[in-house]
């Protein structure tokens, strides 16, 4: 467990299957990026998997931006996210 903030965040993804009785949900994709040390949340939801990589590469330059170090990104079940150019 982290104990500094920044230092590990853990981004997971799924995809909702609604029930056959309920019509299709608009945003069926949800990505949450999660930091260790303080359990900050940040969740979305979006209409194409292919939307995924963007908006946590956009989160984490915000916080190198603010001076927070990040050492470990933990992803489960997931390709590669190329934030880091």
């Amino acid at each position: 467990m982290s104990t500094v903030p920044g230092e590990r965040v853990l981004v997971d993804i799924s995809t909702i299957k609604p029930l056959k009785r309920i019509q299709g949900i608009p945003r069926d994709h949800w990505r949450i990026v999660v930091d260790e040390c303080t359990n900050f949340k940040v969740s979305h939801f979006l209409q194409k998997k292919d939307q995924m990589a963007e908006a946590p590469c956009e989160l984490l330059r915000k916080w190198k931006d603010l001076g927070i170090i990040i050492k470990y990104i933990r992803m489960d079940n997931t390709g590669k996210m190329d934030c880091w150019k």
